[in-house]
């Protein structure tokens, strides 16, 4: 427990190598703990994470020294928790603070109490060797749970408690391909001068085994190849999805055979509630860096395989098309009553950081967008001109050096900014510390544009990581700079295009605060950041479901007032002591 009152969670994190038995070769590869994935990290709103990353890499030397934006450093790491909303520098979020080989660091993350519960994931960032090594696996779910008292329809705490199902999904492809121009994971090894994991010789660092497959370009589930996954007919499960893949995308569906056949339908994006969940979809639509919360129910008995439809979401050598079947499920008979085939709307409290910003105008809607575009064509300020992957036109100098190329990069907090992403398609937009709403994609509505995509993406969602489809070229989204000052990292979510060049920040500057207009013109009954404790957080709440979420608050049906409850602020693990309005 903090001074402050908050839970204190910690994990510590060995980042070392594993040996790997696959279903087509034998190699090594660097994970945390020495398992893929890591360990799911569970929180939950307003606690305090502290996180021991320890590095337990050999240190090369001599070190080769590699210039700026090429594969370097391949035994240097660090740590980026993708999806959280909390600050871009110390003692938050910082992917610029690097662990050397036998060196330690503590990461001391604070949440705020109006965090929205989800599905986030924590992965290596180091600019050089991101790819390389988020791409080995050293990636693990970070979720923050529902708290207790979170109104969340009850058939959704049912499915949480009882039946849910961790799945990371991890591109796993160790054969150099000459045609991927270095965007792969031997190219990034050798290049970057890793040791033992690389992949260039086989029966060296690798022994071609074809145990199970032949196939050498895989999606692994869990760290396991095509698995089996048994759920029960007639009751509902909510499944956590995260694509940790570094480059890859996949649309997936749920095809019965012998009778069996499935519902599934969408409950979050990117660790944020749909505002119209459930929302029922044909496919599971994932590109590198998303997450989904949905949730699944089958009928019958019998097996349905969650299938690579072979859809072109984009362009085609970033959509995964060797492996038509990524898992299978085994329905079996449930006994008992079956749950309900419908699932009721949810209506969740919505933080003010999360409102519908379409009604945001002058002067707290920045005039000018950030026009953003993913190129080959970048140089850097220093540097020989080359043709880096680039935002632009300029490939990454520091995180103290904001975006070029003619964008406003300095926004104001307590704003909004638009966004207009040009090349959405090729590349999937990806930024830090705050996310940002759909307002627009070009040519959405076009004949050629998958139904399937326009039911998973509609206008109004809000996610962190966007790629669109080839007939939708450009998208526009918007953000409210809240809170959190300093430098807000945007990239490319292929990270072989980050690790080179094709990443910048946003410099967010100003008096710690946020968009007024959210409680103001859209949300009156928004949760603000930070909820106070005692009588003075309980006076902002007027509604049952938001009475709940103040620390210590507690709704009274007889007065249909939020009151301050010292017995329940104490059961929630706080002291009363800790605050002067709560007395034995």
């Amino acid at each position: 427990m903090t001074k402050d009152g908050r839970r204190e969670i910690k994990y510590t994190l060995y980042y070392r190598v594993a040996k790997y038995i696959g279903p087509a070769f034998t190699t090594f590869l660097k994970l945390f703990n020495g398992v893929g994935p890591a360990p799911t990290i569970r929180i939950l709103p307003g606690d305090n994470l502290i996180i021991d990353l320890v590095n337990e890499l050999e240190d090369i030397k001599p070190w080769v020294y590699r210039v700026l934006n090429e594969y370097r450093d391949p035994n240097i790491t660090n740590l980026h928790l993708h999806g959280a909303h909390i600050i871009g520098i110390n003692p938050g979020d910082n992917v610029s603070k690097l662990v050397l080989p036998g060196n330690s660091n503590r990461y001391n993350y604070t949440f705020s109490y109006d965090h929205m519960p989800g599905t986030m994931w924590y992965h290596t960032h180091w600019h050089g060797a991101t790819a390389h090594q988020t791409g080995q696996g050293a990636a693990g779910l970070l979720i923050m749970e529902d708290p207790q008292d979170y109104p969340i329809p009850n058939y959704l705490k049912k499915m949480t408690k009882t039946h849910e199902i961790e799945m990371v999904l991890t591109h796993l492809n160790l054969i150099k391909d000459p045609e991927a121009h270095g965007n792969n994971m031997t190219d990034a090894a050798e290049i970057s001068g890793s040791r033992l994991t690389n992949w260039t010789i086989s029966g060296t660092n690798m022994d071609i085994t074809n145990s199970t497959t032949g196939e050498t370009n895989m999606i692994l589930v869990n760290m396991q190849y095509i698995p089996y996954v048994n759920m029960k007919a007639g009751k509902w499960y909510r499944w956590r999805i995260l694509m940790a893949s570094v480059q890859e995308r996949l649309a997936m569906a749920l095809v019965g055979k012998e009778g069996a056949s499935c519902t599934v339908q969408l409950l979050a994006k990117d660790g944020i509630y749909l505002t119209d969940a459930p929302r029922i979809v044909s496919n599971i639509i994932l590109s590198a860096g998303n997450r989904a919360d949905v949730a699944v129910r089958c009928k019958g008995v019998g097996e349905v395989l969650v299938k690579n439809t072979g859809q072109d979401f984009g362009h085609t050598k970033y959509d995964f098309n060797t492996q038509p079947i990524i898992m299978r499920l085994n329905i079996v008979k449930r006994k008992g009553q079956k749950d309900r085939a419908s699932l009721k709307k949810m209506d969740v409290p919505r933080p003010c950081y999360l409102v519908n910003l379409t009604s945001a105008t002058a002067p707290e809607l920045n005039p000018k967008p950030l026009n953003i575009g993913f190129n080959f064509k970048g140089s850097s300020p220093g540097l020989k001109p080359k043709s880096l992957p680039s935002i632009n036109g300029w490939s990454w100098v520091d995180q103290q050096t904001p975006l070029q190329g003619g964008s406003p990069s300095t926004i104001k907090l307590g704003t909004v900014q638009e966004v207009v992403m040009k090349t959405a398609s090729g590349h999937p937009y990806h930024q830090h510390v705050n996310p940002f709403q759909i307002m627009s994609m070009s040519g959405y509505q076009n004949d050629d544009t998958p139904d399937a995509f326009r039911n998973w993406y509609q206008i109004g969602d809000w996610q962190d990581v966007l790629q669109t489809v080839d007939s939708v070229p450009t998208a526009t989204v918007r953000f409210a700079a809240n809170t959190f000052p300093g430098p807000m990292v945007m990239h490319c979510h292929i990270l072989f295009h980050e690790d080179r060049g094709m990443i910048t920040t946003y410099n967010l500057t100003g008096k710690v605060t946020t968009w007024p207009g959210a409680k103001r013109d859209v949300d009156p009954s928004c949760i603000p950041y930070n909820i106070p404790a005692g009588p003075s957080g309980c006076k902002y709440y007027h509604e049952n479901r938001n009475c709940r979420l103040a620390k210590g608050c507690n709704w009274e049906e007889k007065s249909m007032s939020c009151v301050f409850d010292c017995r329940r602020f104490n059961k929630m693990g706080f002291k009363c002591k800790n605050t002067k309005e709560c007395h034995w």
